[in-house]
This record gives C-alpha cells, sequence and structure tokens, in this order.
C-alpha cells in the first residue's frame, strides 16, 4: 500500500517521501509477499454482500474488484502481471448452493467448470505477478523519494505533522499515509480499538503431479474465501515440469481463525503444516478435476501422489 500510494502521489505531482525501514531498493518489494494475485471478486461468499447490503452495493462491489485487476495492469505495467483464470471452490453441499445463487444473481460466478465437482469459473480474469511464476520482474522507476528508517513516532500539529525517525531524525509533512498494518496502533494509540489484527499462513508445495502438454497457471479460492491457491508449473528436482502450489490459509486452522491473533511465535508450524497437508490431500486436490489440470487421472486417483512442502511463512494485517 505504501509502495503504490507514494507512486499514484507522485505521478499527480506531489512531492512524496516513502518511509519504509525494508525497503532494500526502489523496486516494488511488497510483490514478494502473499501470493500475488489481483482477484476479479470479492473474497467473501460472493452473495454475503447482497444479504447485508443490497443487490444494488453488490454489484457495484462485484464492479469494482473487476475494474482493479484492470487498473493493476495499467499501474503496474502488463510486463509486471499476466491474466490468470480464477476459479471458486465449493466442498460442502450450502458451499455449492451459494455460488450457484451467486451465479443467477450475477455477482462474478459464470457456470460450473465441470458439473457436480463444486469448480465454478469466475466471469472475469484475475492478474497473476510475474514473479510468482517464477519469472524476473521487470525494472520500474520509482517516482519518490526513498527513507529507510522506521517511524518511531507520529505528532499532528496546526499546519504540519512532525515524524519522529528510529535514526534520530524529525521530519515535517503536510500530509502523512499511514500504511503500516497492524502496526498502526504503535504510532496512532486512538486507532488501538477499531484495529483488529488478522494472521495468515501461507505454504509452498511440489505435489509431483506431471505437467503434460502445455498447461498454464490458474487461481483458485473456497467458497468461504479462508483458502486462496494459486497452481502453476515448475520443475522438480527430475528436470520435469510438475503442478506447484502456492496456499494461503485454510485460516481456520488457526486460533480463531486468525482474527485477533498478532502475535504467531506462539504457533507451532510443526503442527499446523500437517494439518495443512491433510486439507490439500483430503478436501482440495479430492475435488480437482482432471481435466483442470491437464491429466488423465484426477488427483483423489493418483496412488503415487506425493506433496513436497518447500516453505512456510506468517503473516499478520488488519481488519
Amino acid at each position: 500500500m505504501g509502495w503504490s500510494t507514494a507512486q499514484l502521489l507522485s505521478e499527480a505531482s506531489v512531492k512524496t517521501l516513502l518511509i519504509e525501514p525494508e525497503l532494500l531498493s526502489p523496486s516494488p518489494f511488497w510483490m514478494s509477499k502473499g501470493l500475488g494475485v489481483f482477484w476479479p471478486s470479492l473474497n467473501d461468499p460472493p452473495t454475503r454482500a447482497m444479504v447485508a447490503h443490497g443487490a444494488l452495493t453488490a454489484s457495484w462491489l462485484q464492479e469494482f474488484c473487476s475494474q482493479g485487476t484492470q487498473f493493476a495492469s495499467t499501474f503496474l505495467g502488463d510486463n509486471f502481471t499476466q491474466p490468470l483464470p480464477v476459479f471458486r471452490l465449493g466442498i460442502e453441499a450450502h458451499e455449492i448452493a451459494e455460488l450457484q445463487a451467486a451465479q443467477k444473481q450475477k455477482l462474478g460466478i459464470s457456470a460450473e467448470f465441470t458439473l457436480g465437482a463444486g469448480i465454478f469459473r469466475e466471469q472475469n480474469e484475475g492478474r497473476v505477478l510475474v514473479s510468482r511464476l517464477g519469472q524476473n520482474l521487470p525494472h520500474q522507476r520509482f517516482l519518490a523519494d526513498i527513507k529507510r528508517a522506521r517511524v518511531t513516532d507520529l505528532r499532528e500539529g496546526q499546519e504540519s505533522c512532525t515524524i519522529f525517525l528510529d535514526t534520530g531524525e524529525q521530519l515535517l509533512s503536510e500530509m502523512v499515509v499511514l500504511a503500516t498494518g497492524y502496526q498502526l496502533a504503535q504510532l496512532c494509540p486512538w486507532l488501538s480499538h477499531m484495529l483488529v489484527p488478522m494472521a495468515d499462513i501461507s505454504t509452498t508445495w511440489l505435489t509431483g503431479m506431471p505437467v503434460i502438454g502445455t498447461e498454464t497457471a490458474f487461481a483458485l479460492r473456497t467458497a468461504s474465501g479462508h483458502v486462496a491457491a494459486i497452481f502453476h508449473p515448475k520443475k522438480g528436482s527430475d528436470g520435469k515440469n510438475q503442478w506447484h502450489i502456492s496456499l494461503s490459509g485454510p485460516r481456520y486452522l488457526l486460533p480463531r481463525a486468525g482474527a485477533g491473533l498478532s502475535d504467531t511465535t506462539s504457533l507451532t508450524m510443526n503442527l499446523l503444516t500437517p494439518q495443512i497437508e491433510n486439507w490439500l490431500s483430503e478436501k482440495l486436490l479430492t475435488h480437482l478435476p482432471a481435466t483442470l489440470l491437464g491429466l488423465e487421472t484426477a488427483p483423489a486417483k493418483m496412488h503415487d501422489l506425493r506433496l513436497q512442502l518447500e516453505n512456510v511463512a506468517m503473516g499478520v494485517d488488519c481488519l
């Protein structure tokens, strides 16, 4: 958020300084975090917005998300992202019924990909960062000035704000944009009662499932929004392409589904990763039809399927 805001303000001829302690280069460093997908619809169950706010607002939010993917392509440039087919998965009967309802109400869901499998294709494509598919990011000129430091305090005055840095420096600014996620309450205690920390876990896996032909990457989310994944071809140790999974969630494996969890140091990865692997094997892969992966045999019927964990990380943001 900070990098993007600074770039947009600079493009509008506003003199802008980006203060970020982990910034090693002017490249969009935030691209190395998360799944790197710009989704064409809300993450929540598609019909939730209709229930909460009505049909008109739900339709507007759907259009807002769809246009957001196009903005990402325009803002970053086509060399940074590429189109990505996006699917929704309903595992339980009520989830499939909800996706069918979203299809009828024109909330971004098209017909079922495979009848009876609970896989629905979204009407609009998403965009994925090319770095998530193993490609190098192109150079992009960053227009704002950069300061590698940490903000320790912030005080508002009548005409300007004073920014205190861990370097001992003090800066004056007419306007300050805060983009520090759940740490925001440390700078503005009056916001602490409004911000809810939200933790999540991400993992990457090699599946051993061969990539046959010219199959390309696709993204998938569960109907609940608690799980998101990218499937894309990647070379294994044998030099052959196999399906690789970058996974966010399932959040419900975390205490309180990650809500209110700001300290993840107490969580045992050795306990969580087997549960995630079991979910992948017993829930996600059992529902994927062979045709989606360009295979002759569905993953659920592959007796030699071996999931290999590559990486695991925890992250915390806020609501």
